[in-house]
């Protein structure tokens, strides 16, 4: 079993992570293309991983708290002000690797890129508004009609 923790958060990790990156393998990239793009994720990949661990820790920290504890409010408020900090910083994380992966693709490949993301914002648009809309069963356990 050979499983690096870090390199492999970078590299591999991020593809089931909301976003595009699960994308980037319908472009057709080269294999320079692929390497470089290897290289800015794995990069990334300590600092997007201590993001994560420090929002999941915060999480924790606000459910582990009973909200009949006399300092609930408080501990809400701060965890809700720590998230929003991390959540910012994560942001503009993912922003950062976006335009340096940009900067590998050719203009076609982000030609195609940006008609993918749209494509791809445009079904959780109609998945999230589909599933609360005019009409709806209110199953969930219903397959989508197509």
């Amino acid at each position: 079993m050979k499983r690096p923790r870090r390199s492999s958060s970078g590299a591999h990790g991020w593809h089931h992570h909301r976003g595009p990156w699960h994308l980037l393998g319908k472009l057709g990239l080269s294999a320079a293309q692929k390497q470089q793009i290897k290289e800015i994720m794995t990069a990334a990949g300590p600092e997007m991983q201590s993001l994560h661990e420090q929002i999941q820790a915060n999480s924790l920290k606000l459910q582990q708290t009973k909200p009949t504890d006399a300092n609930y409010s408080s501990i809400s408020s701060q965890a809700s002000q720590t998230h929003g900090s991390l959540a910012a910083q994560m942001m503009t994380q993912h922003a950062q690797i976006r335009a340096q992966i940009f900067k590998v693709l050719t203009p076609a490949q982000q030609t195609q890129l940006a008609t993918l993301e749209a494509q791809m914002q445009a079904n959780r648009q109609a998945h999230a508004h589909g599933a609360r809309g005019p009409g709806s069963t209110g199953s969930s356990d219903a397959p989508p009609s197509e």
